[in-house]
């Protein structure tokens, strides 16, 4: 499942390539999307494009062990303990009982700190309490599919299906020894979804959950991603105009075997974001 390199520093390497870069456009899969929609039989859809300034907390811990006991180290004390802040966009298209919701995000984690375990990958091991270089980059982007289920006065209720890019890479480099231990994977996710809209006057917002825990294999997977997300009408004129605010978390537990390795990650990201969005 997960590419696995260990190496060390001083011999030739070739320069490190973040795959992540580029990650599927939440305005072309709205494209699709917005033909998915007519080929539905709906009506023109609505449209709602949001850009999102989203500060994302990292919490939790990962480790990797040659058995199947597996010590982990936490972020904080890996070091990435710091709150970037990452652009998020997000497409909403309604028609009729359908609605689709297209958004992706990128974040980047860096710091120096220390592991609380030994850290096996390949044949390669960082002690416990080594001195570490780290680094943490993630990418995630999602389109989801919800139905009307239950239409009441001021609040839908939607259930439906949805699918995730989740886009990893992962470095710890011993600043004694030079070794470095790097992993990185790009996987699809599929999971639950259901959905909760709302509107009073100039003010709509929506909830939106995700989930999916299954074990296939040597693999396990649980994920779980939560948003509320508010809009405040600004102006009206052929377009509407949108303050958008709201919070986000997401928690993955994930657990695989790779070759004679055991990989564990238990993570969780949150916080809040603010933007803009037009609506036609």
């Amino acid at each position: 499942m997960v590419a696995m390199i260990a190496r060390n520093r001083a011999s030739p390497t070739t320069p490190r390539v973040h795959a992540m870069r580029k990650l599927p456009s939440p305005l072309a899969a709205a494209a699709l999307a917005s033909a998915a929609l007519g080929l539905y039989g709906c009506a023109t859809p609505s449209i709602d494009v949001a850009l999102r300034a989203q500060q994302l907390e990292l919490s939790g811990d990962v480790g990797a062990s040659d058995s199947n006991s597996v010590a982990t180290s936490s972020a904080s004390q890996l070091g990435l303990d710091d709150d970037p802040v990452a652009v998020s966009p997000r497409v909403d298209l309604v028609g009729g009982p359908l609605r689709l919701t297209v958004d992706g995000l990128l974040v980047d984690y860096d710091g120096e700190g220390t592991v609380d375990a030994d850290f096996t990958l390949g044949g390669v091991t960082i002690s416990e309490n080594s001195d570490v270089v780290s680094q943490l980059d993630l990418g995630l982007s999602r389109v989801t599919a919800t139905f009307t289920v239950l239409p009441l006065p001021f609040v839908d209720l939607g259930l439906g299906l949805g699918l995730a890019l989740a886009d990893f890479e992962a470095e710890l480099e011993d600043t004694n020894t030079n070794e470095v231990v790097t992993t990185s994977e790009v996987a699809p996710v599929p999971y639950v979804a259901a959905r909760a809209s709302a509107s009073f006057g100039p003010v709509d917002a929506d909830l939106l959950v995700g989930f999916l825990d299954v074990e296939i294999g040597d693999v396990d997977v649980n994920y779980l991603d939560v948003e509320l997300l508010a809009r405040v009408q600004l102006f009206s004129a052929g377009v509407q105009g949108h303050l958008v605010g709201g919070y986000r978390w997401i928690g993955i537990d994930v657990g695989y075997d790779d070759g004679d390795d055991r990989v564990r990650a238990d993570l969780e990201l949150d916080g809040p974001f603010l933007g803009v969005s037009i609506g036609f």
